[in-house]
């Protein structure tokens, strides 16, 4: 009989270590984390079990009752925020078997409180997204106005992962969602030189879900779609970067099924309460995608692969197929670069570098440059209300240019050019002018049939010896052709002549490996130049096939 009592009361004990959430045990509190993006706060409750709670908003505050619950220890019982949505965050006890939660919120926020089962390294989660119905609403109305306003190609960037969701993680304990980040600002920044105007789905440490990212490039209308990532595997000795687009069916190969599962996951690790990975995988809806718009992806892709070999080592030396969720743009080309591997020991140390950080964002501005070039219509003029000079100057009050006057004996021209008639300045004012222009922006003007030379709008930071170099002429030819001085500083929408250089049409014979864009590159043109002048429906080429190159 003692021997069967002992036997009930191990049971007992079992039950109640099977049941934490049980009446048998309290779930025990770890810990409150917290992150803030620029719309909203999100305040985390890591929980030991699946706990029971219930939501209360009341008096600028979000009170979460945690039933059946006690506190870790060493957990604080405040956490001053001093966020927009949050300010502060207070932890009490209420009984024996309770905990409450309260968020000092600001006024008018949208609140979504949602549980979140224990996945991978990630406990059981109550989440806690405090949001600010007015910013979310005005920073969608900036997006849309960006293909408005902008007269840029748009090129929106996506740094992987963010705030709750770390991404890989390498054995130094660095970080996919940081360096990717740091890897996405760096492009921006040589993007926005080279005359795009590119966006972040995250400037910061926080989560985004991956339907938010669609969302935001659809909104600012964007031309590309560039997601950045670090891939991982269990092997250390796996290394190489490798490069993505979207496959409305199934993947190239087994290991990019297996990294676009792990990718999708993000949303679950990260927390998002409307299961859009799930809707977002629908073949049927994955069927609706634009050949055309694959067909560019797979362009900007074979360009990244074409630069980034240059300086890591590719795990696949052709654009790989996979059911990314985050690609699923059905009018943007978009592509996911896995920049190297993070669990690998040297690759750890590369994507930790500054100097690969910037290596990398230079090999994609190459490959965004080939697939989507500028034009001379996507530039938008620049104005200034100072002049543009050869050497640094002072600035001083606006004044009254010198009109310039031809001189007594000209020079004759180095080369003939053809009659342009231009209109005189009616404003004197450099600021009337910069008004001027900034309601009627001018256009360079394309050369006319047999015309020997081009109109050239000086834009801010030109001067005579950048221009010299780039139209691969000199100062006193460029100076020459407009009867000016060499030395005279010249003004922001100020109009040059440019002589016209003289090209020919060679015929080349498609190779064997070859892709439009390995032949755009090698010849310094570009995708699009090449299929117009070769009228290709498709960027697709055979071996034998003769193109026309200028």
């Amino acid at each position: 009989m003692r021997r069967n009592a002992l036997a009930v009361i191990v049971a007992v004990f079992l039950c109640a270590a099977a049941f934490p959430d049980g009446s048998f045990a309290a779930t025990t509190i770890l810990g409150i984390r917290h992150w803030t993006a620029p719309e909203y706060t999100r305040v985390v409750i890591d929980t030991s079990g699946e706990a029971r709670y219930s939501v209360m908003e009341a008096n600028a505050s979000v009170i979460v009752d945690v039933a059946n619950t006690k506190l870790a220890r060493s957990l604080p019982r405040e956490y001053i925020l001093n966020k927009p949505a949050v300010t502060k965050v207070l932890v009490t006890p209420r009984g024996k078997d309770a905990v409450r939660v309260e968020l000092q919120v600001a006024a008018n926020v949208k609140v979504n409180v949602f549980f979140l089962k224990a996945v991978l390294d990630k406990p059981n989660r109550i989440v806690i997204d405090v949001k600010l119905p007015q910013l979310e609403e005005k920073a969608s109305e900036e997006r849309k106005l960006i293909r408005v306003t902008e007269k840029k190609k748009v090129v929106v960037i996506d740094p992987g992962h963010g705030g709750e969701d770390p991404g890989a993680v390498g054995r130094k304990g660095t970080q996919e969602k940081d360096v990717v980040l740091k890897i996405a600002r760096r492009l921006r920044e040589r993007l926005a030189k080279k005359g795009y105007h590119a966006v972040l789905t995250r400037d910061g440490d926080y989560f985004i879900s991956l339907r938010k990212r669609g969302d935001i490039a659809r909104e600012c209308g964007a031309d590309l779609f560039i997601s950045v990532h670090a891939d991982a595997s269990r092997k250390r000795g796996v290394r190489g970067t490798s490069v993505y687009r979207l496959s409305t069916g199934g993947a190239s190969n087994e290991a990019a099924r297996l990294l676009a599962q792990n990718e999708n996951l993000s949303d679950i690790v990260g927390g998002s309460s409307n299961g859009a990975t799930r809707d977002e995988s629908n073949p049927i809806a994955l069927d609706m995608l634009q050949s055309e718009t694959l067909n560019r992806s797979r362009l900007l892709g074979e360009g990244m692969l074409f630069h980034l070999k240059k300086i890591n080592y590719l795990k696949f030396d052709k654009v790989q197929d996979a059911p990314f969720v985050v690609l699923k743009l059905p009018d943007v080309p978009s592509v996911l670069v896995e920049t190297a591997y993070i669990s690998n020991p040297r690759e750890e140390n590369l994507l930790r570098s500054a100097a690969y950080q910037i290596a990398v964002a230079d090999a994609m501005t190459s490959a965004v440059m080939t697939c989507a070039p500028i034009g001379r219509g996507d530039e938008e003029a620049v104005v200034v209300e100072t002049p543009v000079v050869e050497a640094p100057v002072s600035v001083a009050p606006i004044v009254e240019p010198v009109v310039e006057k031809k001189p007594e004996k000209p020079s004759p021209p180095i080369v003939k050019v053809s009659a342009v008639k231009e209109k005189p300045a009616k404003h004197s004012s450099p600021a009337v002018r910069a008004s001027v222009a900034k309601e009627k922006p001018e256009k360079p003007s394309p050369p006319a049939a047999g015309a020997s030379h081009r109109v050239y709008i000086v834009k801010r930071g030109d001067t005579l010896r950048k221009i010299a170099e780039r139209e691969k002429t000199t100062v006193q030819a460029l100076a020459a052709l407009n009867a000016i001085a060499p030395a005279k500083p010249i003004l922001v929408g100020q109009r040059l002549k440019l002589p016209v250089a003289e090209t020919r049409a060679v015929i080349y014979v498609v190779k064997k490996g070859d892709t439009l864009t390995k032949i755009a590159v090698r010849h310094k043109t570009t995708v699009d130049a090449l299929m117009k002048r070769n009228r290709l429906a498709s960027p697709r080429v055979v071996v034998g096939q003769k193109l026309s190159i200028s």
